[in-house]
C-alpha cells in the first residue's frame, strides 16, 4: 500500500501512523473481514470505541459478523500471480 486517499506513503512503515491516534487514546478497536475487492483481495472493517468500552466494540463486531458471512469466505489464492503495472480501483463486493 503506497497511498490511502490523497496521502502518499514513502515506505511500508509510514502507513501505521494512521493508527497511532487510536493506540495512544487507549480506545478499543477490532478489525473484522467485510468483503473482497474485484481482484480477490480481502478487505477489513475496523471498529473503534470509546475508552474502556471494549464490550460495546466486541458486541458490534459480533453483530456485524452474524449479519454477514465474510469470516467463512476464503481470500485470494496465495500463490504468486503476474501483476500488471496498472491497478484497478478498490471496490468492496458483498
Amino acid at each position: 500500500m503506497m497511498e490511502v486517499g490523497s496521502i502518499a506513503f514513502t515506505d511500508y512503515f509510514a502507513w501505521p501512523v494512521l493508527t497511532y491516534a487510536i493506540t495512544v487514546t487507549a480506545c478499543p478497536a477490532i478489525s473484522i473481514p467485510c468483503g473482497f475487492t474485484r481482484s480477490g483481495l480481502p478487505v477489513g472493517l475496523q471498529l473503534v470505541g470509546r475508552p474502556r468500552c471494549d464490550a460495546a466494540v466486541l458486541s458490534a463486531a459480533a453483530l456485524f459478523e452474524s449479519a454477514h458471512d465474510f469470516a467463512s469466505m476464503l481470500p485470494i489464492d496465495p500463490r504468486p500471480a503476474s501483476h500488471s503495472s496498472t491497478s484497478a480501483p478498490l471496490e468492496i463486493l458483498p
